[in-house]
């Protein structure tokens, strides 16, 4: 009996010795750096990026996704999507470069002024739609049968510009080059403003 305990205190010896000896040495493998966690997630690759779709001095861009169980409607709706987000883009761009200039020429209280750049600006933006292109389209369909289109659209400042600065608005609004220069400009600064988020 003695023997058999003796026997039974060896093994709980020898049995506390390698389980000490494997916590040590599991330790001793991590290693030393700490573990920096991302608050935010890991980054996602977008299907036609807008980082690269950007507008730029020559184009306005927009980007949309939408999705349908219908492959021809899932297209269709992210080309009405990102046609209407383009339009915005514009009729903002435009109402921000007519403010600006209405305030450098010292016209900003000017009622007609601002009513005739309102409809001049409306007039602008319907001519816009036939104007633009599809410069990316990239469609998914997942387990589901759901499919997923991104789109990306984009429309020359020059043509939209030119709509706005057409004969009847020259001899309204933009009677010296210079001041379609100006205009131009300030287009162009509000354009680029959305670039900057």
């Amino acid at each position: 009996m003695e023997e058999l305990e003796m026997r039974t205190k060896t093994i709980n010896t020898l049995a506390f010795v390698m389980l000490a000896f494997l916590a040590i040495s599991m330790g001793a493998c991590r290693s030393s750096k700490k573990t920096v966690r991302n608050e935010f997630g890991r980054e996602i690759q977008m299907p036609c990026d807008e980082k690269k779709h950007r507008s730029d001095n020559e184009f306005i861009r927009a980007s949309q996704v939408a999705r349908s169980s219908d492959l021809s409607l899932s297209k269709e709706k992210a080309f009405l999507m990102t046609q209407e987000r383009i339009a915005s883009l514009i009729e903002s761009s435009l109402r921000a470069a007519a403010r600006r200039y209405a305030n450098e020429r010292g016209i900003a209280s000017d009622f007609d002024f601002a009513e005739r750049m309102e409809s001049m600006i409306v007039s602008s933006v319907n001519h816009t739609s036939n104007m633009m292109s599809i410069i990316c389209e990239e469609t998914f369909v997942n387990d589901n049968g759901v499919y997923t289109t991104a789109m990306t659209l984009e429309i020359s400042k020059e043509g939209v510009l030119s709509g706005l600065f057409n004969r009847q608005n020259r001899e309204r609004h933009f009677r010296l080059d210079e001041d379609m220069r100006d205009f131009e400009k300030l287009f162009n600064e509000e354009t680029l403003k959305e670039n900057r988020w």
